[in-house]
């Protein structure tokens, strides 16, 4: 018998499968400049009136550059973290347990690191916040679900405490 759609839960894959959409929303949104529409005015407002517009420039980009490469990383750690936590399907030991719980901890800490980051370009760039919320709304998503997985292995550490494996 086949279950309705709106009737079925959430896939716990499904938590992996938004962080992969994260990733991949971040990496557009930076290849869009995290949407800055003036470079020359960014650029002047990183940089500062002793050096020339080329220099601004360049320190513009370098600012781009990192700040993408930051997002990516983080963006990546929150999915390997989050593979590497459900790799562990059943822990049958305290051990595994914790690893695991470990690892779906290190996702959130990834999470709140990308918005941190996004924060910090916004105030840096000085853009439109609306531009930024979907990405935020995702990622306060993807936290929230992470949080839901541990809440739900709560029954696998009390039967790893009872001794039934």
């Amino acid at each position: 018998m086949s279950v309705l759609a709106s009737k079925r839960s959430e896939s716990r894959f499904t938590v992996i499968n938004d962080a992969t959409d994260i990733y991949n929303m971040l990496a557009d949104f930076s290849q869009r400049s995290f949407g800055v529409k003036d470079y020359a005015k960014m650029a002047r407002k990183i940089g500062d009136n002793r050096n020339t517009e080329e220099e601004n420039i360049a320190k513009f980009y370098v600012f781009m550059n990192g700040a993408t490469t930051r997002i990516e990383h983080f963006s990546a750690d929150l999915t390997n973290n989050l593979r590497a936590a459900y790799a562990i399907c059943w822990p049958t030991t305290m051990d595994e347990y914790n690893l695991r719980r470990e690892y779906q901890d290190k996702a959130i800490i990834n999470c709140e690191q990308i918005i941190n980051e996004l924060q910090r370009i916004a105030d840096k760039l000085n853009v439109d916040l609306n531009e930024y919320e979907p990405y935020v709304k995702a990622i306060y998503r993807e936290i929230e679900k992470i949080k839901n997985w541990r809440q739900r292995d709560n029954s696998i550490k009390s039967r790893l405490q009872k001794g039934n494996v």
